[in-house]
């Protein structure tokens, strides 16, 4: 019994194991973001294998994370902390060739581990060439007919050149490879959440011993810096050397002479002590004052990490294994349209009137129960300025439909039809008490 207990305390104690994405979760986490259209603000480059585009797409900012390590990966966050850190070379290239431009299309295949953006930049088309391959990742920023203007990692004999060549050949056959099964757990069914929270988590688990050791390191100057003698303490000293010097009597002045100067010597040793420990003083307090500095940027960016996985705000409910999502605000709104919808998925609003957006997601080769849908026009009709009234125009069609505007939380709606809904008390009070879930 108790070697049970000791090999599961063991298992629970294994760090789990790091892992790259694999080209279904790549699609996915694509799918989810919506990239297409948004323009390139800025990159940045914190560290030596990962990429992150600033991108602008109304009426929000989204930061495209992307790594080439061994474990490579990509995922879409709405925050970034800024790193102060030198240029580098790949970075101030496409800061050259493509800030402000627009990606225009993106190709993908859950097939494959590749990714290719396709931007504009007023008359200028680029093609930066993502390929998550693991121990071969690399980075391509190429012109429109393919020609390499550079990598992000340079190789020897130019072995770069020969991967995106081999990627060209074979991408065309890429339909024919094994298509793999995700091995992400889709949180709130955003694989992207999944993926953020899954590298999210390495960043804090990174930063905690950090921030641990850099405070270790303070109190130790601190302690030090205590143990230091003042400049006030040193003179102090020194002025009582002084006093039982002249406060002798020599006889002969050849021993006052000898005296004399023992005492000069003495006087330069001390001083030059006393030079050294205010050096060692001004040293210490700016050790301090930079590890004050560098402790505070740490924290900020610990906090900005586990603020990126903080739970959402708008409401969920869970109707016969539907799950309907309600925004209460233009906040909640534009976050449930930007980070928690698909293009299929159902989309509901009172007609001319503000109030939250409802979304029904869409399930694959099921048709739309009638129950879940009675559900949601209540719930559009509840979490509306026309609450007090009885029967309400309800707008009805899916998120491929619309169109976000520089305005938060608005959209504009191509096509959809108009329901009518009729208040049922009873009803609505029923689903808030019986069918909301927690995240």
């Amino acid at each position: 019994m108790s070697d049970d207990v000791e090999k599961q305390s063991e298992h629970k104690d294994k760090p789990e194991v790091k892992r790259a994405l694999n080209g279904s979760e790549i699609a996915v986490v694509l799918d989810e973001a919506s990239l297409v259209g948004a323009r390139i603000d800025k990159i940045y480059q914190d560290t030596y294998d990962t990429l992150v585009l600033e991108l602008y797409q109304p009426p929000a900012k989204h930061y495209l994370v992307i790594n080439f390590s061994a474990y490579s990966h990509l995922y879409v966050k709405s925050e970034h902390p800024k790193k102060y850190t030198k240029s580098l070379r790949f970075k101030e290239l496409l800061t050259a060739k493509i800030k402000g431009a627009r990606i225009i299309t993106i190709d993908y295949s859950p097939y494959d581990r590749s990714v290719v953006f396709h931007v504009k930049r007023q008359d200028e088309e680029y093609r930066l060439v993502v390929l998550l391959w693991a121990r071969a990742s690399n980075g391509y920023l190429c012109d429109d007919t393919w020609r390499i203007l550079d990598a992000f990692y340079r190789k020897k004999d130019g072995a770069e050149a020969r991967a995106l060549t081999s990627y060209l050949v074979q991408r065309a056959e890429s339909s024919s490879h094994q298509c793999l099964d995700m091995t992400f757990s889709p949180i709130n069914d955003s694989l992207n959440e999944a993926v953020k929270a899954y590298y999210c988590k390495e960043e804090v688990t990174k930063s905690e011993p950090w921030l641990d050791e850099l405070r270790l390191l303070k109190a130790r100057y601190t302690e030090a810096l205590a143990k230091q003698v003042s400049e006030e303490t040193l003179m102090e000293r020194w002025h009582q050397v002084e006093e039982r010097f002249f406060t002798q009597s020599f006889v002969e002045h050849q021993a006052y002479q000898k005296a004399w100067q023992a005492h000069q010597q003495e006087r330069q040793t001390f001083f030059a002590r006393a030079k050294q420990e205010k050096q060692r003083l001004i040293a210490l307090e700016k050790k301090i004052a930079l590890l004050e500095k560098k402790i505070a940027q740490e924290q900020n960016r610990f906090i900005s990490v586990k603020k990126e996985r903080l739970s959402p705000t708008f409401l969920r409910f869970k109707v016969e294994d539907w799950q309907i999502l309600v925004g209460r605000n233009a906040k909640e709104n534009d976050l449930l349209l930007r980070r928690y919808s698909r293009g299929l998925d159902y989309w509901l609003h009172a007609h001319q009137v503000a109030g939250g957006f409802v979304l029904i997601k869409y399930q694959k080769g099921a048709p739309l129960l009638d129950s879940v849908l009675q559900c949601a026009l209540a719930l559009a009709h509840y979490y509306s300025k026309a609450r007090q009234q009885t029967e309400v125009e309800v707008i009805f069609t899916q998120v491929n439909a619309l169109k976000r505007t520089k305005i938060l939380g608005k959209v504009e709606v191509l096509r959809a039809k108009t329901l009518l809904y009729r208040y049922d008390r009873a009803f609505i009070e029923r689903i808030l008490a019986e069918y909301q879930a927690e995240f």
